[in-house]
C-alpha cells in the first residue's frame, strides 16, 4: 500500500466502493425475495398513497396529481339543513284583538321574501279592514301593513311596518325556487300555529292552465315589428301526498336545497286547484300592479 501513488489510491477506493454497492444490492434483492407477500403489498400501498397525496407546486409544467373523494349525503341531513335555512324566515301572523276578544287571533303563517320585510301568505285569510302583527322566530312582534290583497289571487303580500328611530330591522328572506316541481320530488312542509311542525312527502300532482302569452314578431323588409297572442300551458298549482289536516295556511313547501317551492293556500271543497301556489306563480304576482281587496 505504501508503494501506491495518490492516483492509484483513489482508483482503489473507487473500486472497493463499487464492489461494496454491488454486494449490497445483491443481498437486498435476496432478502426481499424471502419477505412474505403480505409485507410487500403493504409497502406498495403505502408508496401508492404517498404518491397520490403529493401535489407539486413547482415548476409550472409539473403535472399535478388530483385525488378524488366520494362524500355520501343522507336525505335526512338535507331536510335538517333546509329547515334550518328557513326557520328565521317564517312569521306567524295574528289579527289584533277587537272588542270582546281577550287576545290576538292566529291567522296564518307567512314567509319573508325580502330583507326590508315583505311577507307572503294565504290571501283567503287577509282582509283590508283588519290589523295584523307578525311574530318572528325569536319571539319579537311587529306590526304588519297590507301591501297587496286582490280578490282574484290566492297570495297576499304584507310588510313589516317601520319602527320608531333611525335604525330599522333587517329580515332574513327565503329564496323562491325557480325550477318547475317534478312528480315524486321530495318536499318538506313547515307549519304549526305556535311552533314549527314539520312533515315530509312528495309532489303528487301538478296543475296547468291556459294563459295568453304575448309573442313578439320579428320585423321583415316589408313590415315593422309587432306582436301576437298565443295560448300556452303554464303551471298554476301543485299538490302533495301530505294530509291536508296537518297543513297550516300560508306555510312554506320547501325542496331539499332549502328553496320555497310553494305556499299553502285555502282550497274550497271540490276545487281542482291543488293546495299550494308555486313559487313561479308568486313571482308573477309580485311583478304585477297592486290592488287592495275591498271586502
Amino acid at each position: 500500500m505504501e508503494d501506491l501513488t495518490k492516483q492509484q489510491m483513489v482508483l482503489l477506493t473507487l473500486l472497493v466502493s463499487f464492489v461494496t454497492s454491488m454486494a449490497t444490492g445483491i443481498i437486498t434483492v435476496a432478502l426481499m425475495n424471502q419477505v412474505p407477500q403480505t409485507m410487500t403489498q403493504t409497502i406498495n400501498r403505502v408508496v401508492e398513497r404517498t404518491i397520490e397525496k403529493v401535489v407539486p407546486t413547482t415548476p409550472v409544467n409539473t403535472q399535478t396529481v388530483v385525488t378524488k373523494e366520494t362524500i355520501v349525503v343522507k336525505e335526512e341531513d338535507k331536510i335538517v339543513e333546509s329547515i334550518g335555512k328557513n326557520s328565521d324566515s317564517i312569521v306567524r301572523i295574528y289579527r289584533t284583538k277587537v272588542d270582546g276578544e281577550t287576545s290576538d287571533v292566529f291567522v296564518a303563517i307567512g314567509v319573508i321574501i325580502s330583507e326590508d320585510g315583505n311577507v307572503v301568505t294565504d290571501n283567503y285569510l287577509i282582509y283590508s279592514t283588519s290589523k295584523y302583527v307578525g311574530v318572528l322566530s325569536d319571539g319579537s312582534q311587529l306590526d304588519l301593513d297590507i301591501v297587496r290583497s286582490e280578490n282574484s289571487e290566492k297570495i297576499a303580500v304584507l310588510k313589516f311596518a317601520k319602527v320608531a328611530g333611525d335604525k330599522q330591522p333587517t329580515f332574513k328572506k327565503a329564496s323562491l325556487s325557480e325550477s318547475v316541481p317534478q312528480l315524486g320530488q321530495t318536499v318538506i312542509f313547515v307549519g304549526g300555529d305556535a311552533k314549527n311542525f314539520v312533515s315530509t312527502g312528495i309532489v303528487s300532482s301538478v296543475y296547468m292552465k291556459d294563459m295568453k302569452v304575448i309573442v313578439p314578431i320579428e320585423p321583415t323588409a316589408s313590415s315593422t315589428a309587432t306582436t301576437t297572442e298565443k295560448i300556452e300551458k303554464v303551471l298554476s298549482s301543485l299538490d302533495t301526498n301530505l294530509s291536508s289536516q296537518s297543513l297550516t295556511s300560508g306555510g312554506p313547501l320547501l325542496n331539499l336545497s332549502g328553496d320555497v317551492m310553494g305556499i299553502k293556500v285555502f282550497s274550497s271543497e271540490g276545487e281542482k286547484s291543488g293546495l299550494f301556489v308555486p313559487s313561479i306563480v308568486i313571482k308573477n304576482i309580485l311583478e304585477t300592479p297592486v290592488v287592495l281587496k275591498t271586502s
